[in-house]
């Protein structure tokens, strides 16, 4: 970089440029003065090459420099795009490519944290819970933080570590702001796309997209995420592959391929795959991932002031129906559809695949196993892997996709033994929630049915004594089945991490020992079930009593979409599920 000489300053104040102190500006060897005009320029700026091609936006060639604009203090990387900024851009490094058409004001303040650092108060509105945002969060670390005090404390700790300040913003290259109102301690990185958005106040915009009427404030939205139609954000962590379209909320979390639209959130944890499209819908004071909220669903918190313990939770593959209620607290079990409202507090994670229903008497009713039996969970494990659209690089919120898992399996254990201890004839009757009599004996062949298909279909279960070392203690950590100790490690292992390049390896660790445990599991419960229900030579006769239960289940699956198909008029019997069903069933 060098001075300007006299004749480039001459033809800049030709072009309308003006400047207190042009000994303030260098350029690049190879500047042009004609590519910039009407510019005012203040402080310390550096303005790189403009020798590049017009880039066009809507419909409308821009060739490389600044025009009509104030520039205070920023280094501008080569061949970026300034153009029509009325207010002025001030404390940004430019990079490459990057353009600025038609803003308001762009500002960045030394010792900005650009949303790092900053807390959100999650379930829990009176911030007994709160989780320290960064760019590197996932889903498990947040969850981990929010359910255990001691992980929550290390975690916060961590995150305290690697927020940074910045002297200077960043706006990366070949990123795009166009039509903004107002940018404040907002870092902006490469490939990011902000057009239209009103204002946005202290926060990162990494590699996602802004749109229109847009305002936010101490937030976080990382690559693949996309804010749009006036969203209203207030910190809040948004990660990738996520959409929030038209959505109010505040103190909330947003992991892997998420998408909310017109409703509301308040102090929500949405994990992976929640999905909520519909007007006058609120998750509040909740916890979800995988989940589908129908048009009105509504969880509220009005006890969220006796302690952080007040809040909700719906296992993965929960369903809520349209105009639904839950009050919290409450626990629902993973693939439940819930339908009608629910004021009794009901825990029911012992017992997932159900219905919970409302009775006229107002109680709530639970349908055990049901859910096994109907093909929107098969749907569901389909769909997921195939909308998630991250880029491969940015997948850091892990997730489970099956169905049956260590998690659900080992609570279909717990819930298949308490039926077997209801008397028959005798309703069971705890924590908010009855399941009728008629209900218990198909509750118990369903769960029966499912446990054996999970476990039978070990190829090779191994030694009995394996049992022994099995972990047990399972839990659906924001999406990801992992195990309590393997929790407790990663929180140990994260008080020592002060950067990201560390916990991304440590998570790592986490992601492939979680997978072994469950494979490990498996074998040892596997050949557990051998040894005590068929003989040690019993392996192969439970891998065909797995085979008949799974054949009944899918020629099940195939009746039940036939029959919907013929009362919704589409035609299933062609579908790609129903090939799918029908090649798994021929290879049995």
């Amino acid at each position: 970089m060098r001075a300007l000489t006299s004749a480039e300053t001459a033809r800049l104040e030709a072009n309308g440029c003006r400047c207190r102190d042009w000994s303030a500006i260098t350029v690049d060897e190879s500047f042009n003065a004609e590519n910039y005009h009407n510019v005012r320029f203040a402080g310390k700026v550096t303005l790189g090459r403009t020798d590049g091609t017009d880039r066009v936006i809507g419909g409308i060639p821009y060739p490389p420099g600044i025009s009509d604009a104030t520039v205070c203090d920023c280094h501008v990387g080569d061949n970026s795009y300034i153009y029509y900024v009325s207010g002025g851009i001030a404390g940004y490094d430019i990079a490459p490519g990057a353009a600025v058409i038609g803003c308001h004001r762009l500002t960045f303040a030394p010792g900005s944290a650009c949303g790092e650092g900053i807390t959100a108060d999650v379930l829990d509105e009176t911030g007994s819970l709160p989780v320290t945002l960064h760019r590197t969060l996932t889903a498990q670390l947040a969850y981990a933080s929010l359910t255990d005090k001691h992980f929550g404390q290390a975690h916060n700790e961590m995150a305290r570590r690697l927020a940074a300040t910045y002297t200077h913003g960043t706006i990366g290259h070949d990123a795009l702001v166009t039509g903004c109102g107002t940018i404040e301690n907002v870092n902006i990185g490469s490939g990011t796309v902000i057009d239209g958005a009103t204002a946005l106040h202290d926060g990162t915009a990494d590699g996602c997209r802004i749109g229109s009427g847009v305002t936010a404030r101490d937030f976080i939205a990382i690559r693949d995420s996309h804010l749009t139609g006036h969203a209203n954000i207030r910190r809040c962590f948004i990660g990738a592959n996520v959409t929030l379209d038209s959505l109010t909320a505040h103190d909330s979390l947003f992991f892997a391929n998420s998408h909310l639209c017109n409703g509301e959130a308040v102090a929500t944890f949405a994990g992976p795959f929640t999905v909520s499209e519909h007007k006058s819908t609120l998750l509040i004071g909740g916890a979800f991932w995988m989940f589908n909220a129908g048009s009105g669903t509504n969880q509220s918190n009005h006890l969220y002031k006796l302690g952080p313990e007040y809040y909700g939770f719906t296992g993965r593959g929960t369903r809520a129906g349209s105009d639904s209620y839950i009050l919290w607290p409450a626990r629902i079990g993973a693939f439940t559809t819930v339908l009608g409202r629910h004021y009794g507090h009901p825990d029911t994670e012992l017992f997932p695949f159900s219905y919970m229903v409302n009775e006229p008497d107002g109680s709530s009713r639970l349908i055990p196993g049901i859910a096994l039996e109907r093909i929107s969970v098969e749907r569901d494990t389909r769909k997921w892997p195939s909308r998630d659209r991250r880029s491969e690089e940015n997948r850091a919120d892990l997730v489970t996709f099956h169905a049956l898992n260590p998690y659900t399996v080992s609570r279909l254990m717990a819930g298949l033994d308490m039926l077997c201890q209801i008397p028959a004839g005798h309703d069971l009757r705890q924590n908010g929630f009855h399941i009728a009599a008629r209900d218990i004996p198909k509750g118990i062949g369903r769960y029966r049915g499912a446990i054996l298909r999970y476990f039978g279909s070990v190829t090779a279960p191994g030694p009995k004594l394996e049992t022994d070392i099995a972990p047990t203690d399972w839990v659906d950590l924001g999406g990801f089945v992992t195990t309590r100790e393997l929790v407790n490690r990663l929180g140990i292992e994260i008080l020592g991490i002060s950067d990201a390049e560390t916990l991304r390896a440590a998570l790592d660790r986490f992601r492939t020992e979680s997978e072994s445990a469950a494979a490990r599991w498996r074998r040892a419960i596997a050949s557990d079930m051998v040894w005590s229900r068929y003989g040690p030579d019993g392996a192969a006769t439970m891998r065909r009593d797995a085979a008949a239960a799974e054949r009944a289940r899918l020629t099940a699956l195939l009746a039940e979409g036939e029959a919907e198909g013929q009362r919704t008029g589409k035609n299933f019997v062609e579908s790609d599920l129903a090939a799918t069903l029908r090649d798994r069933l021929a290879a049995l």
